[in-house]
């Protein structure tokens, strides 16, 4: 068997694994890893809202270059 030959087998055997369970794509699993990211980018999008009030505050309230060298 020369070396591409061998090397063929090789990638064929590497895609056999890689195929998984043989199931669809779109198969009930897929449908809970949804579920799941979706609830996470709810609570990921109101801790976010959080972060970005809580800096607003700072903001507004946190001394500039020009305020901390009295060029005003």
């Amino acid at each position: 068997m020369s070396d591409f030959q061998t090397r063929k087998c090789e990638l064929i055997s590497k895609v056999g694994q890689l195929a998984g369970g043989g199931g669809p794509p779109h198969n009930g699993d897929m449908d809970a890893r949804v579920s799941k990211l979706e609830t996470l980018t709810e609570t990921t999008r109101d801790r976010l809202a959080g972060v970005e009030s809580r800096l607003t505050v700072r903001e507004r309230i946190m001394a500039t270059k020009e305020d901390l060298t009295g060029e005003i």
